[in-house]
This record gives structure tokens, C-alpha cells and sequence, in this order.
């Protein structure tokens, strides 16, 4: 385990680094140019958290510039779901050295069920005076104010 400021040490540690990090407005853009420099040559980097903690043009030259990283990405900058479409400003589909799928990682056998059964359990605290789990801090996701 890491802490934030320590992410460029954390990356360059692993074979394979994993995002699944919400956007909040301490971590928009925090995949960067000097974060992925810091990634072993080799390493396969996955995101399956929000497309936004990674500079897209950023991934971009890095998987351009470099064939034996890879990427898996299961999220996208510019998703339009009610239209059916994955839109990126750089040709990601032309790399050998990415994978992508259609922001479908957190479907699976089960899920809707444990989703639900949380929700309802936090319902039932809400309603019986007891401090719902799993509360945020809306602030961290209001990237309008400082």
C-alpha cells in the first residue's frame, strides 16, 4: 500500500497496475506523463476505474512510444452510452499493444444482487437511526469549486 504522494514509487513497482481509483478532484488527471514513465517498460497497465485519473494523450504517446507496455481499458474519456458510442481524440484502436472494452468490467455474474443487498442494508440503517455505510465526501466529486 502506497499513499497518494507516493503513486510515481507505487507504479514502478508492479507488473501490472491496476486503476480503479473513482474521479474526484484529487485524482482527475493523475496518470500522466511522468506516472506512466515511471511504469516498468514491460508493464501491463488496467484501468477499470475512471477514464479521467489518466491524461488520455498522455496514454496515448506512452503505448505509441513504447511496444512492450500495454494497456487493457475498460473505461473511456468520452462515453455516449444513449448513443452507442466510445469516442476517443487519439487513434487507440490502431495500437497492437491495447485492449479495450465497452466500459462493461463491473457487470458480472452476481453483481446486481450484491448491489442491491448493500443497498438495501443501508436503507434499513438509514431507517432505524443508525449512520449509513459508505458515505463520501461530495465535495472530492464537485471538480466546479476549488
Amino acid at each position: 500500500m502506497f499513499p497518494a504522494q507516493r503513486l510515481v514509487e507505487a507504479v514502478g513497482e508492479g507488473d501490472f497496475v491496476f486503476e480503479c481509483r473513482p474521479l474526484t478532484r484529487s485524482t482527475e488527471g493523475t496518470i500522466d506523463e511522468k506516472v506512466l514513465g515511471s511504469m516498468r517498460p514491460a508493464a501491463v497497465f488496467v484501468n477499470v476505474g475512471r477514464a479521467g485519473t489518466v491524461q488520455e494523450e498522455a496514454l496515448y504517446r506512452h503505448l505509441a512510444a513504447h511496444p512492450d507496455f500495454r494497456a487493457a481499458l475498460d473505461v473511456w474519456w468520452h462515453e455516449d452510452f444513449a448513443g452507442g458510442r466510445l469516442d476517443q481524440k487519439f487513434p487507440f484502436a490502431e495500437l497492437p499493444n491495447l485492449v479495450g472494452t465497452p466500459h462493461s468490467a463491473g457487470f458480472g455474474p452476481g453483481v446486481e444482487a450484491y448491489v442491491l443487498d448493500r443497498a438495501l442494508r443501508n436503507l434499513a440503517r438509514f431507517f432505524s437511526g443508525e449512520e449509513p455505510q459508505y458515505i463520501v465526501d461530495r465535495s472530492e466529486y464537485d471538480r466546479s469549486s476549488p
